[in-house]
């Protein structure tokens, strides 16, 4: 009898979850794929381990029996691979950190990773820019170490059930590790010679016939698609960018066009939007924010990891 030890993880997972699409989430990988791994240990153990149904997983009487060892298995080799990641630490001084791409000009991102470089500077800081639905799930596979994200938290089931049918833009797993580092609200950009830009707030039917340029619903639909409709409801005309991919992008786009957009907030540095005559206004009636993380690893962290968040809680509790 052979049997992969790699195997077992899995097996521990789907006790865990009595699902095995749930523990495939977790596990970073495809239902079937872990289904196949799953029965190749049944195979290698010569026993059934699962009663499968087209509603849940029950273990068996054999599967309930081999469970305890199989966890103190799984304990073992999560403690080995800390080991050799610590092993691996004493010679390594490179922290790779992940940002998402429309995370790159806001201030306070910018202020983090120079004000770690500057206090550590024997750690070489790499940074990697991507999507943010491929900085998490590189982030859970090991192979960053942080990740700087921008969006609304959600839980991690609906996260990677989201990205599955959607894409992971503009969300996060609010159950990972994490710093929030800022928050700001959605809120609209007016140019400051229109009338409604007169208004302490706006609610929706105050921008009937009006267009409203908005970030394209693929860098976070769970978010956008309900604010088009809200805006929409009111009788905005809601228009795309040619750039509306990016949420910076969208507001230049406005300020030129001297039209109102939906702006996240962050983008009011010099030459920004308000520069260029736009006030922001709360929009009566959506009262949703973006946060500002940074998501360390879910696994025991490295000493360089645990510095970058010390220094990332430490700046956000700095007075402003």
């Amino acid at each position: 009898m052979d049997i992969d030890p790699r195997l077992i993880p899995g097996f521990v997972t789907v006790a865990t979850e009595g699902s095995f699409t749930r523990a495939a989430e977790r596990l970073g990988m495809t239902q079937p794929t872990l289904s196949l791994q799953m029965q190749r240990l049944e195979d290698s153990l010569g026993l059934f381990l699962f009663d499968r149904t087209t509603r849940s997983v029950n273990l068996t009487r054999e599967g309930r029996a081999l469970l305890a060892r199989c966890q103190d298995i799984h304990e073992q080799l999560a403690a080995l691979k800390l080991d050799v990641r610590r092993l691996h630490e004493l010679n390594r001084r490179e922290l790779n950190v992940g940002t998402a791409f429309q995370t790159i000009d806001i201030p306070e991102r910018n202020e983090i990773l120079e004000g770690f470089s500057l206090r550590s500077p024997e750690i070489r800081l790499t940074v990697h820019d991507a999507a943010q639905s491929q900085l998490v799930s590189a982030l859970r596979r090991g192979r960053l170490d942080c990740a700087i994200v921008l969006g609304v938290a959600t839980t991690e089931r609906e996260y990677f059930a989201g990205t599955r049918a959607q894409g992971g833009e503009g969300l996060y797993p609010v159950e990972w590790r994490r710093v929030l580092i800022a928050s700001k609200p959605i809120c609209l950009l007016i140019p400051e010679e229109m009338e409604v830009a007169q208004a302490t707030e706006v609610t929706p039917d105050m921008l009937a016939g009006v267009q409203v340029a908005l970030i394209d619903p693929s860098q976070g639909p769970q978010v956008l698609e309900p604010l088009r409709a809200f805006l929409e409801a009111g009788g905005a005309e809601v228009v795309y960018p040619f750039e509306s991919r990016h949420a910076i992008a969208v507001e230049r786009f406005a300020a030129r066009r001297r039209t109102p957009c939906i702006s996240l907030g962050w983008f009011t540095g010099p030459g920004g939007s308000h520069a260029m005559g736009m006030v922001n206004r709360p929009l009566r009636g959506y009262d949703v924010s973006t946060d500002l993380v940074l998501l360390a690893s879910s696994d025991p962290a490295s000493a360089m990891t645990e510095r970058l968040v010390a220094f990332a809680d430490e700046w956000r509790t700095q007075p402003t």
